[in-house]
């Protein structure tokens, strides 16, 4: 098959939508109309109808591990990690969406080159990535979508360690905020195998 071989589209429903307990979004009104969102522990667990069939372009995404939970993150600054997604396809606020899942290249930023580029706060729950007036970047429309690593430890798998949460309304602007994976990981097994009863 070639890569622009369009697949047979599969839908699931969702039964369930379970929101991380500590969720919260913090609204400020500046005094020039700007409306600026900071949310915290920015990720929720779906249950679908029934298990995801897999196909040449539908595979799982490892979670990074739990033993390694709270010894050091798997992406530190300066880790090129990718991010997906269906936002924006340029940088003004009237540019189309995306009808074909986009993918773009990011290195991960310290907290503090990130604090000094946005102006906002980076939490323990959030890591960031990206850079300033650059012409690549996750967008708006792009909320939810996955910040992955390759992880030569682990043979070379994909591993999920962000999922995009917060960024600029002009694409490219600043550095994005991603909720930070390896943050909640106890709370996310937990949640799954309380609903799977299969898994580990």
């Amino acid at each position: 098959m070639s890569q622009l071989e369009e697949y047979p589209p599969e839908s699931y429903l969702v039964v369930e939508v379970v929101r991380h307990p500590e969720y919260r979004n913090v609204m400020r009104y500046h005094y020039n109309g700007f409306l600026e969102s900071e949310p915290r522990f920015d990720v929720a667990l779906l249950r679908l109808d029934r298990p995801v069939r897999r196909a040449p372009n539908v595979a799982p995404i490892c979670l990074p591990p739990l033993n390694n939970y709270g010894r050091g993150s798997i992406s530190p600054p300066g880790t090129l990690a990718t991010v997906v997604g269906w936002g924006r396809l340029g940088r003004d606020e009237d540019a189309p969406h995306s009808n074909v899942l986009q993918a773009v290249t990011v290195p991960v930023l310290d907290d503090n080159d990130c604090a000094y580029q946005t102006g906002l706060g980076v939490y323990t729950d959030q890591m960031c990535a990206g850079g300033s007036d650059v012409s690549r970047s996750a967008c708006p429309g792009d909320s939810g979508g996955g910040l992955q690593v390759r992880d030569v430890q682990r043979q070379g798998r994909w591993t999920l360690v962000g999922v995009v949460s917060n960024g600029p309304s002009t694409c490219g602007l600043q550095p994005v905020i991603f909720h930070k994976i390896e943050e909640t990981l106890p709370w996310i097994v937990r949640t799954m195998r309380s609903r799977v009863s299969h898994l580990p």
